[in-house]
């Protein structure tokens, strides 16, 4: 998937395009119920049980179907835009039960295959063009190859789903960038029993260059450098309240979420797409949205892919057509707060959406801070323990609601330091000298000294010395500190007692 272009600010017109032309229109509308209605769909005769779905540089909208052909529609697709712009169709293009689409950093498109992976030009002809490459052979590792994925190196990522008849679950095979045509060996393969593969579909790299795989019961995450082999997932999304449900691809948007297809043998009732935020970090979450219900179109749904636009683009194979849906999951990140003692008056709190909508902040432990309003907030430090507040944003016509999000500080006890006055020679006749000190936080001082040869401390704190012979008197001032100030850094003197 290709960065982001643009953001949608005007309402978009809805249009339905296919053989019979315009068909329904109207103003977008942000996704904010599960049973929520497509802006359009794209539908046709060029479209057959559609599988994978994918944009080019340009925005173009490349779809696979499994009467072995690939129909692209213009990325500015509107009324009377009915036809595709071109299609691959014929026995030249080794097409056959295509499914994942991909580019590399040219612009070539890749199709996984049933046993192979074909390689086009970026500006590949209409009709029955064949493809300027193929991964084919025992040796490719190849074993029912479904999704396609480029990293940022431009290597090339094949999810492998096996057969039901395998003792393999599943593989994720590596290839070089410019791998040469034919039998050509991965340079990487993940595969064995700890890997967490099942039959795997859709692969996709997330923002942060981290692999996730859509397996039939689970996502499994691989982050980078952990190598090949029978290397167990980094994380994975498993679970009765995850929502997935035979998942088939997932796609990530430019704020790090996660969409997941799933096919829910193929059931009206079942189809969804589920949405994750990206740094999940238990297995079975709950997703943060779901897109579920008649109203949705979604009937076995197999591609996911976003648009520049932000659109959410759906293949679905149950009914042949491409749904398409505004994708406005935001997001709201804190500006991070260091620890502050209890002394502190007032602390300014900033959090913010990927919307720009404003956060509205509010104090979830009022002993320790007050504050309620929107960001940024100033609040009020009443007591030590930790400062937790809550960001919202409930979202407008054109975006859902964020997840709250809870931050958290440290008001800690408060620092203080020792003032002490400067000692001056004295003779031994003297006896006493006295010793004066103070704390800024207003606690006694304790002394001591370093020569109880030369000379002792007296006193409930310490604050005489007492003189016992000529030579070098040492003394330290020291505060431990309480329940609420740390201990002071301790501070020395030294004075001569002469004969």
């Amino acid at each position: 998937m290709m960065p982001f272009r643009r953001r949608l600010l005007a309402p978009t017109i809805a249009v339905v395009l296919g053989l019979t032309g315009l068909v329904s229109a109207g103003v977008a509308q942000a996704w904010s119920e599960p049973n929520t209605r497509p802006l359009a769909e794209i539908v046709g005769t060029d479209l057959t049980q559609p599988r994978g779905i994918a944009f080019d540089d340009l925005g173009n909208v490349y779809v696979s179907n499994t009467d072995n052909s690939i129909a692209v529609y213009p990325a500015d697709w509107k009324e009377g835009d009915n036809q595709p712009i071109k299609v691959l169709r014929g026995d030249r293009t080794l097409l056959q039960r295509p499914t994942g689409i991909a580019f590399d950093s040219e612009g070539r498109m890749y199709v996984a295959n049933g046993g192979s992976i074909t390689a086009y030009a970026a500006d590949w002809a209409s009709g029955n063009t064949a493809p300027i490459k193929v991964l084919f052979g025992g040796g490719t590792g190849l074993a029912r190859p479904r999704g396609i994925a480029f990293d940022s190196a431009d290597r090339m990522y094949v999810a492998n789903g096996f057969d039901n008849f395998s003792d393999v679950l599943g593989s994720v095979t590596v290839y070089r960038p410019d791998w040469p045509n034919g039998n050509t060996e991965p340079s990487n393969t993940i595969i064995g029993p700890a890997t967490g593969l099942n039959r795997p579909w859709g692969i996709a790299f997330d923002p942060a260059g981290r692999l996730h795989v859509a397996n039939i019961d689970s996502v499994t995450v691989y982050f980078p450098g952990g190598g090949g082999g029978n290397r167990a997932p980094d994380k994975i999304l498993q679970g009765a309240d995850t929502g997935l449900d035979r998942p088939t691809d997932l796609t990530f948007d430019d704020e790090g979420f996660m969409y997941v297809a799933n096919f829910a043998h193929g059931s009206i009732e079942g189809s969804s797409v589920t949405v994750y935020d990206t740094e999940w970090t238990e297995s079975n979450t709950v997703p943060d949205a779901v897109l579920q219900g008649p109203d949705t179109l979604l009937q076995g749904p197999r591609g996911v892919a976003i648009a520049f636009d932000r659109r959410l683009y759906v293949a679905n194979s149950g009914n042949s057509f491409v749904t398409v849906y505004q994708a406005n999951i935001q997001r709201i990140t804190f500006e991070r707060n260091a620890s502050v003692p209890w002394t502190t008056r007032s602390v300014t709190v900033t959090a913010s959406a990927t919307s720009g909508l404003p956060v509205a902040l509010i104090s979830e432990t009022p002993r320790v801070c007050r504050g309620q309003g929107t960001s940024p907030l100033t609040v009020t430090i009443l007591g030590m323990g930790t400062c937790t507040l809550r960001g919202e944003q409930r979202g407008d016509p054109q975006w859902d609601a964020a997840s709250p999000v809870k931050h958290s500080f440290t008001v800690g006890k408060a620092s203080q330091s020792i003032t002490v006055a400067d000692l001056t020679d004295v003779k031994l006749s003297q006896h006493l000298v006295r010793l004066r000190g103070t704390s800024s936080a207003g606690l006694p001082i304790f002394w001591t000294t370093d020569t109880p040869d030369v000379c002792s401390v007296r006193g409930p704190f310490g604050v005489f010395a007492s003189l016992k012979k000529p030579g070098t008197c040492t003394v330290k001032a020291s505060q431990p500190g309480n329940q609420r100030y740390t201990s002071a850094s301790t501070v020395t003197r030294s004075f001569e007692i002469t004969p």
